[in-house]
């Protein structure tokens, strides 16, 4: 797990990479390492709340993008639901 999270922050790091693809079968471990992942971000973020370079992150599972007609909503939807 640990490499795929060294991969990911280095693709995040990267402003010149346009796509990541994260790739298992059922159990394998991608929403633990993307749930591991953003802790990390969330954690970097409030150790440096006021550093604009540090994004704030956020996880949204694709499989909730279907249920929604755009991508502005399924962002509204999910802000409601982590009450924010």
């Amino acid at each position: 797990m640990q490499s795929a999270i060294g991969s990911l922050q280095d693709f995040i790091a990267n402003p010149e990479e346009a796509l990541c693809v994260l790739l298992g079968d059922y159990g394998a471990g991608k929403s633990t390492v993307m749930q591991r992942l953003m802790w990390q971000f969330a954690k970097n973020k409030l150790e440096a709340s006021t550093d604009p370079s540090i994004r704030i992150p956020l996880l949204l599972n694709l499989r909730d993008y279907n249920k929604v007609a755009d991508f502005a909503k399924l962002i509204r939807g999910f802000l409601r639901q982590s009450g924010n």
